[in-house]
């Protein structure tokens, strides 16, 4: 069985988000977000009633590592697709 990721940003963020995650799968960019369509994916900002097991830190860290990611990142900070779109894990 193959894994693979499809992120809703730019192909030029596949790259670093691989290097930052460690990700071993294959991964792929769909910005028209018509797969995450297809399969009836969300958007909200709604955080949901508890956090998931797998987010290590909560909102305020979520924010301070977002921004440090983003500085990070430079240019392509504005690439990485809209966060409101709900994954698909």
């Amino acid at each position: 069985m193959q894994i693979a990721i499809i992120g809703c940003g730019d192909y030029a963020v596949i790259e670093s988000y691989t290097k930052d995650s460690g990700s071993k799968f294959l991964i792929y960019a769909d910005p028209t977000q018509k797969v995450y369509d297809m399969l009836g994916m969300i958007r909200t900002l709604s955080l949901g009633d508890k956090r998931p097991e797998y987010m290590s830190v909560g909102l305020v860290g979520g924010i301070i590592k977002g921004i440090k990611n983003a500085l990070r990142a430079g240019g392509k900070a504005f690439k990485a697709g809209d966060i409101k779109q709900v994954g698909g894990e």
